[in-house]
């Protein structure tokens, strides 16, 4: 199960996942991106995401260039625990949050 619920700042638009982001539930995040997609830029608050697999990776990469072809930029925010390390283990990080990624070593 996936629940969203989106919020506006002016121009922004905030997309908050909770649950698990899968084959069954990747068509309620597309619906959700089109039905802000004359925001300017959409952030995806995935703090409360518990899981996401393959196909759930395939439905981020598609509602970003969904995005990117109305004009807007999405990213990923909250990434972590296990959707961390699925998007770092698949290389898709850096290209959903914008962000480096997060070392699972402490420091040296």
């Amino acid at each position: 199960m996936l629940t969203i619920t989106d919020r506006w700042e002016g121009p922004v638009a905030y997309l908050v996942l909770a649950g698990e982001l899968d084959l069954l539930t990747g068509v309620d995040l597309l619906a959700a991106t089109e039905k802000v997609s004359e925001a300017t830029e959409i952030i995806v608050d995935c703090h409360e995401l518990r899981f996401c697999d393959s196909s759930g990776i395939g439905t981020l990469l598609q509602a970003r260039e969904s995005a990117r072809a109305a004009g807007a930029d999405l990213r990923l925010t909250g990434v972590t625990g296990l959707v961390h390390r699925v998007l770092l283990v698949t290389g898709v990080l850096t290209e959903l949050t914008g962000e480096g990624p997060i070392s699972d070593q402490p420091p040296r």
